[in-house]
C-alpha cells in the first residue's frame, strides 16, 4: 500500500504530465515492435493476445528501444511486462541519450510510461541516478522516484526521499531530506533543484552548507559546484570559527574564501563581543579582513555601557603578524557611550591594548568637559577609559553658564579618568587656564593663569586645585570686570552642536 505522501507526490506528478500533455498535439500511438527474441511462444492460458518472449529480447516503441531477458507482450493493449536485465535506451530530444536499467519493467504504449522496479539505474552523460522504484515518462522525458534515491554527478553525490529528473533540461528536483556530499562540504536541504550539466544547485527551503572552514545557512539561493561560487537570500548567514556574516543577500567564493553581503549586513565577532553593521559588507577568511560601508555601525557590547561608532566605512583586520585585530573607521566618525561621546574624521582602534587613535579635528565630550586637539589617543581597560592623550593645540572646555566657560589650554595634555570621569590633567608647554571661582553658586572671581607646565585636579568635573611649574603668572579678576568675550582664550571653540545626544544621533549628525 502506498502512503498518503507517496500518493500525493504521484498525484502532483500526474498533474504536471497532464498539463504538459495538453500542450502537445494528440497523436495515435504507434505499435510496439519486436526487434529480436530467441524464442516466442503463444499460450492461451496467458491470453490469446499475449506473446511470451525469451532470450535476448529487444522491443522498440517509436524512438525508444528496450532490452530484457524475457517479456510478456500484449499486442492488443500495446503493452508488455519485462523481467531481468531490463535496459531502456531513449535518445533525448535535446541532449545525450538516456539509459535506464532495472530488474523489471511494466510499459504501456498508449501512455509511454515505463515503470521500472528494483536495482534501478538511470544514466545520462556523466550523471548516474540509482533507486529502487522509478517511473519514467518517455513522452515528456521526465522520471520520478518516491522511495529514496541517490545521484552521482561527477564529484558530487546527491540523495533525497523524493526526486524528479527532467531529461530535456538536464535538471533534477529533490524534495525531503536532501543531501549533497562533495569533497569539501556537505549540503543539507529541504527542497533543491540541480542542473547536471552546469553543476548548479538551487535552494528553495531551509539549507545548511557545512565544511571544515564554515557553516552557511539560507532559505533561498544557488551553489555553483564547478567554480564553488554561491549566492544566498532569505535569512542567509555565513558562520566561521569566531565570525558570523549575515545579510539580505550573501555571496561566497569558496576557492578565494571571500564573502560579500548586501542590505542589512551584520558581522558578529563572538570573541571580541563586537558587532559591525552596514548595507554593504566584504569578508575575507584568510587573512581575516572585513569591510562595511553605507550606514556602517560598530558596536562593542558591554553589560554596563555599549559603545556605538558610526562612520562612512569600517575596516577590521589583523596586524601584519596576525596577532591582534585592528579596527579602522574613516570619514565622519561619530562615537557614543553614555559617559563619553566623540567625533573626528577617522580613527584606529587596536584590540591589542584597547587604544583608540583619533585623527583630524577630534572632539571628545566627557560629561561637562569638551576635549580637542590635533591628535587624541584614548587608553581603555575593561571597557573603561583611564587616560586620554592630546597632542598639539590641546584644549579642554566646560560650560559654567550660558555665557562663561572654564578653559584649559596647552601644547600637549594628558587627562586621567576614574570610573570614566576626568579627575586630573597634566598640561605640557604653554599652559593657560581660565576658571571661575565660586562660593556656592555665586561667582566671586575669574582666574587667568599661565605657566610653562601645569597640573590640574578636578572634583565633580570642576577645577578643584592647580599646581603651576616654571614661570607661573596668575591674575584674579573681579567677577564683572571682564566681559564674557574677554574671558575666552585664543582658538576657543564650543562644539556642543556636534555632540551626539544618543546612539541614534550618530547616524544623523554631520561635522
Amino acid at each position: 500500500m502506498l502512503s498518503q505522501k507517496k500518493i500525493a507526490f504521484i498525484f502532483i506528478f500526474l498533474i504536471i504530465n497532464l498539463l504538459g500533455f495538453s500542450q502537445e498535439k494528440t497523436q495515435t500511438p504507434k505499435k510496439i515492435e519486436i526487434i529480436h527474441s530467441n524464442d516466442l511462444e503463444v499460450n492461451e492460458k496467458m491470453g490469446k493476445n499475449v506473446q511470451i518472449l525469451r532470450g535476448n529480447v529487444s522491443l522498440k516503441h517509436e524512438d525508444a528501444t528496450m532490452f530484457c531477458d524475457s517479456a510478456f507482450f500484449n499486442t492488443a493493449e500495446n503493452s508488455f511486462t519485462a523481467m531481468s536485465n531490463v535496459h531502456i535506451v531513449k535518445p533525448s530530444a535535446e541532449t545525450d541519450t538516456v539509459h535506464l536499467f532495472g530488474d523489471s519493467l511494466n510499459y504501456v504504449g498508449k501512455e509511454k510510461m515505463a515503470i521500472v522496479r528494483k536495482n534501478v539505474r538511470l544514466t545520462k552523460d556523466s550523471m548516474i541516478l540509482t533507486t529502487e522504484n522509478l517511473n519514467f515518462d518517455l513522452k515528456t522525458e521526465i522520471g520520478y522516484y518516491f522511495d529514496k534515491g541517490t545521484t552521482i554527478n561527477d564529484q558530487d553525490t546527491l540523495k533525497s526521499e523524493f526526486g524528479y529528473f527532467y531529461s530535456r533540461t538536464d535538471e533534477l528536483f529533490f524534495k525531503k531530506d536532501v543531501i549533497i556530499l562533495s569533497q569539501n562540504y556537505k549540503i543539507y536541504s529541504d527542497t533543491l533543484r540541480h542542473h547536471t550539466k552546469h553543476k548548479i544547485s538551487y535552494f528553495f527551503g531551509p539549507t545548511y552548507i557545512v565544511s571544515k572552514e564554515n557553516l552557511i545557512y539560507c532559505e533561498n539561493g544557488w551553489y555553483n559546484h564547478k567554480n564553488e561560487k554561491c549566492q544566498f537570500q532569505k535569512n542567509a548567514y555565513l558562520q566561521s570559527k569566531h565570525q558570523k556574516l549575515s545579510g539580505d543577500s550573501l555571496f561566497y567564493d569558496r576557492k578565494e574564501r571571500i564573502g560579500r553581503a548586501f542590505r542589512n549586513v551584520e558581522l558578529l565577532d563572538t570573541v571580541q563581543n563586537i558587532v559591525l553593521k552596514g548595507n554593504v559588507g566584504f569578508y575575507k577568511e584568510k587573512p581575516e579582513e572585513s569591510i562595511l560601508y553605507n550606514e556602517a555601525l560598530f558596536m562593542q557590547i558591554s553589560e554596563s555601557d555599549t559603545l556605538f561608532l558610526h562612520a562612512d566605512t569600517l575596516r577590521s583586520n589583523y596586524d601584519s603578524a596576525g596577532n591582534y585585530r585592528i579596527l579602522k573607521a574613516f570619514y565622519k566618525c561619530q562615537l557614543f557611550k553614555k559617559d563619553m561621546q566623540a567625533c573626528c574624521d577617522s580613527l584606529v582602534y587596536s584590540f591589542k591594548d584597547s587604544t583608540t587613535e583619533m585623527h583630524r579635528n577630534p572632539v571628545i565630550w566627557n560629561e561637562e568637559n569638551q576635549l580637542t586637539a590635533d591628535f587624541i589617543k584614548i587608553f581603555s581597560r575593561e571597557n573603561k577609559v583611564y587616560r586620554i592623550e592630546m597632542k598639539n593645540a590641546a584644549f579642554i572646555v566646560s560650560q559654567e553658564d550660558s555665557l562663561r566657560f572654564n578653559q584649559v589650554k596647552g601644547r600637549n595634555m594628558i587627562g586621567y579618568l576614574k570610573n570614566n570621569r576626568l579627575y586630573k590633567v597634566d598640561v605640557d608647554a604653554n599652559a593657560e587656564t581660565v576658571y571661575f571661582a565660586k562660593d556656592g553658586e555665586t561667582i566671586i572671581g575669574v582666574n587667568k593663569i599661565s605657566s610653562s607646565t601645569m597640573k590640574i585636579y578636578l572634583g565633580n568635573n570642576k577645577i578643584d586645585k592647580i599646581w603651576f611649574y616654571t614661570k607661573p603668572s596668575s591674575t584674579l579678576y573681579p567677577p564683572n570686570q571682564l566681559s564674557p568675550q574677554e574671558t575666552l582664550l585664543p582658538d576657543f571653540k564650543w562644539l556642543d552642536k556636534l555632540r551626539p545626544k544618543n546612539k541614534y544621533e550618530i547616524m544623523k549628525k554631520e561635522h
